[in-house]
């Protein structure tokens, strides 16, 4: 049986929808920047091969027997060109190296989040010291989707994302919906809440 006062235990149970919220977040941001990667990474696979392949051809004996060499080599040799110059300038592997270290990240996040959540089922919780370990987190969130900045995702990327975490999405959004809409009727708690400094509820993705 829970030993936390009543008070408390009210805002456990927003502060648990809060971790949620969190854990779910990074699960998409996980989801988002491993599909960037993935795409990136055969993006850049293929101008690869496509620059080597043709190189290759350029070079072989057949391909110097083949008739109309004053358009033909010229024309393979600047699709090698593009293909090469397209490698060097999107820079992909450098993109696919931090789309991974982001979506690592976006997974130890999402895991502490659960920690976190766990810690408030205990039957004493240190509603405290979560509470700062969750800001804590919150602020190495925001390092996460700063850090994501140096390797956008496309919109297929986020919506591929969304639909593979649609469903939970959905019915944690409505608990988000509801509890919002509890703490604007209760403006004695509310009030109190913000005098402690604790956050409100943050959105789902």
């Amino acid at each position: 049986m829970s030993t936390v006062p009543q008070r408390e235990e009210a805002y456990l149970k927003r502060l648990r929808l809060e971790l949620l919220v969190c854990e779910l977040n990074s699960k998409i941001g996980k989801d988002k920047h491993f599909r960037a990667a993935q795409r990136k990474s055969r993006i850049h696979t293929t101008l690869g091969l496509i620059a080597a392949l043709l190189a290759a051809l350029l070079a072989s004996t057949a391909f110097a027997k083949l008739p109309y060499q004053s358009v033909l080599q010229p024309a393979v040799a600047l699709m090698v060109a593009l293909a090469t110059a397209a490698l060097g300038f999107l820079k992909l592997d450098h993109q696919v190296g931090i789309h991974r270290t982001v979506g690592n990240t976006y997974s130890a996040l999402g895991r502490e989040a659960r920690h976190l959540f766990n810690l408030t089922t205990d039957a004493s919780p240190d509603v405290h010291d979560v509470e700062l370990q969750f800001k804590a987190l919150q602020r190495r969130y925001e390092e996460a989707a700063q850090q994501a900045d140096a390797a956008p995702t496309n919109a297929g990327d986020i919506r591929d994302a969304g639909e593979q975490n649609a469903r939970k999405r959905d019915a944690l959004k409505k608990k988000v919906d509801a509890a919002d809409a509890a703490i604007m009727g209760d403006d004695a708690r509310q009030s109190d809440d913000n005098e402690s400094g604790r956050p409100g509820l943050q959105s789902v993705q």
